[in-house]
């Protein structure tokens, strides 16, 4: 049975590797990767995107303001983004999201909660998946996607304690001489002056993805109920292994994705040949360099033990989805084949939106 896998979030719009998009893509489709959820992530790659959607038709289009580009948004960012999905009704919304990692720590974090929640309520308004970006803030995702900002979590027991007829003054004054005054800034942003309206932003039918998702296997409900799908892509190599099957093992097989985050997240090649963006393959130390990786094109042979030999900067490929692959079925106990499919399913019926490629 032919394989068929679906890249559920990538970049070949990416400057480092736009140039050889085209034979990027012709790869991938030879090895099985019929279909490319390219997100953007600024302003400026977004007509980017939307030309890659319209030239190539396994390419799914996607458009949203990564958390690491808001502080170079122009003032009309929102509604040139709205724009965008008006004029390409077969794009789904992203890259989007929430970082406190090493970059992410830079930039304002409540910018950062705005920006993502206006697109989070688009997404939700649009009736389209939403691709989420999220580093080091899975507590402050799973609060927004339910009351649509941060510190709810920390005030429900306050906001028990008072019936819907209080004044909005009398609450927020005693709120602001209780423990709760440090989360008042995240609470008044939207809140409702006239009335305390505390209902929740999710559930979100349309799809979250989660996307490269590193979370533990405790949040894997909490986000579900949601409506979250999890991706899963070479960085997930970089987990413990026992917390990486833990996690993936709370993970419903109809929410499971792959992605490559092409061209970042390059595996680490231990499950088989990996492809690189110059033309060669690489091989790991002792695998038979005639399989069918290598016949799908000309290139050099790079063999050794594993992706560490390469450059740290080396540019992934779509077509090492194939690794991620092995590595999640390898993870789960099932055939590549088995997840293959599951997964590629999932990732059909997530991008069935009204207006996608899949509904034409």
């Amino acid at each position: 049975m032919t394989m068929k896998l679906f890249d559920a979030h990538c970049h070949l719009q990416d400057p480092r590797i736009l140039n050889k998009t085209p034979q990027l893509i012709a790869t991938a489709l030879d090895t099985g990767v019929v279909r490319f959820a390219v997100n953007g992530v600024s302003e400026k790659d977004w007509n980017l995107v939307k030309e890659m959607g319209e030239s190539y038709p396994s390419v799914i289009p996607c458009f949203g303001l990564h958390p690491w580009f808001i502080e170079e948004r122009t003032p009309n960012w929102f509604n040139t983004l709205k724009e965008f999905f008006q004029i390409t009704p077969s794009a789904a919304v992203g890259e989007v999201g929430l970082d406190k990692g090493s970059h992410g720590k830079k930039i304002d974090f409540n910018d950062q909660v705005q920006v993502f929640r206006r697109q989070l309520e688009l997404a939700k308004e649009l009736n389209r998946p939403v691709s989420v970006h999220c580093v080091h803030a899975f507590g402050d995702l799973l609060e927004i996607m339910k009351y649509g900002t941060v510190g709810m979590d920390k005030l429900d027991c306050f906001f028990s304690k008072f019936n819907q007829n209080e004044k909005f003054f009398d609450v927020i004054t005693f709120a602001s001489r209780s423990c709760y005054a440090s989360q008042l800034p995240y609470l008044l942003v939207d809140l409702d002056k006239d009335s305390l309206n505390l209902s929740s932003t999710g559930p979100f039918p349309a799809g979250v993805i989660l996307h490269s998702f590193l979370g533990s296997a405790e949040m894997v409900p909490e986000f579900a109920k949601l409506g979250a799908y999890f991706s899963f892509s070479g960085f997930l190599m970089s987990m413990k292994k026992e917390k990486a099957t833990k996690m993936l093992k709370a993970v419903s097989s109809d929410r499971i994705l792959l992605e490559t985050d092409a061209p970042d997240a390059l595996p680490n090649g231990k499950f088989g040949s990996l492809f690189l963006v110059d033309g060669g393959i690489f091989h790991p130390e002792g695998e038979n360099s005639s399989s069918n990786a290598d016949s799908l094109r000309d290139g050099d042979s790079h063999p050794s033990k594993d992706a560490s030999a390469l450059p740290r900067e080396t540019p992934n490929h779509p077509a090492n989805i194939h690794n991620v692959l092995s590595y999640v079925a390898s993870l789960l106990d099932i055939t590549k084949q088995e997840l293959a499919e599951l997964s590629y399913a999932n990732a059909v019926r997530l991008f069935s939106y009204e207006g996608s490629k899949f509904n034409k």
